[in-house]
């Protein structure tokens, strides 16, 4: 069959196959959603994680550095998202998805959040400077988490043997342009929906644990949650 042949006959069974979507009580994996028709429907909360200015370092600094670097900052943002209850669904370059689900899924993926801005100075700065001269690079370590929250469909999208889970759903698409944006003083950024549906309103010392951005687009946080 020929290329172009075998391509519309593929999508076309793509476009006309029943619709077979169902509701989710667990994040899924690719492993568990149908490749052609199937759907999970969830209610939960998205956390991107996304590393700062990946094209300065890579451009900039020895590869070695960069490896690590990436490294240090995806393992330990996943291990928050786990640590917290979520379950880690997506690498993308240089930034990290994380799903949450149950009752107080906004407050779970907070913690990571604000756990991730404490291991900023508790464990990623003091393992990297244990053997690179991190003031006197050009390039500077920084971060953003984004935070949303919706209902979520999830869906496999790919050829077989090479697929890979697509997460529909406004909270995926608000988190991952919110874990872009960079405020001095701020590494967490939320829509209102999230804001409006985590407890998490002060810090410990009764001060505000948001505050909003000068464009009025998201809120935005600097709290931290020791390790």
């Amino acid at each position: 069959m020929a290329l172009k042949d075998d391509l519309l006959k593929n999508c076309d069974d793509i476009a006309t196959a029943v619709w077979s979507p169902r509701d989710g009580r667990m994040v899924p994996d690719v492993d568990t959603v149908a490749l052609t028709a199937g759907a999970v429907a969830i209610d939960g909360s998205v956390m991107y994680a996304d590393l700062a200015n990946s094209t300065g370092l890579v451009d900039s600094c020895k590869i070695e550095f960069a490896a690590q670097v990436t490294r240090v900052f995806l393992y330990v943002a996943a291990q928050l998202i786990k640590h917290t209850g979520g379950a880690v669904r997506s690498f993308d370059g240089d930034r990290v998805m994380g799903v949450f689900l149950g009752v107080s899924h906004a407050d779970s993926a907070a913690k990571a959040a604000f756990m991730l801005r404490a291991a900023r100075d508790e464990a990623i700065l003091p393992t990297l400077r244990k053997k690179w001269s991190l003031d006197e690079s050009s390039w500077k370590f920084n971060y953003g988490a984004g935070l949303d929250t919706s209902s979520i469909t999830v869906i496999k999208a790919g050829v077989r043997g090479d697929n890979d889970l697509i997460w529909l759903g406004s909270c995926a698409n608000h988190a991952a342009t919110l874990s872009g944006r960079r405020t001095p003083g701020y590494a967490t950024y939320a829509t209102e929906r999230f804001f409006s549906a985590t407890s998490y309103k002060r810090n410990a010392d009764g001060t505000p644990t948001w505050a909003r951005s000068a464009d009025n687009a998201c809120v935005m946080s600097n709290a931290y949650i020791s390790l």
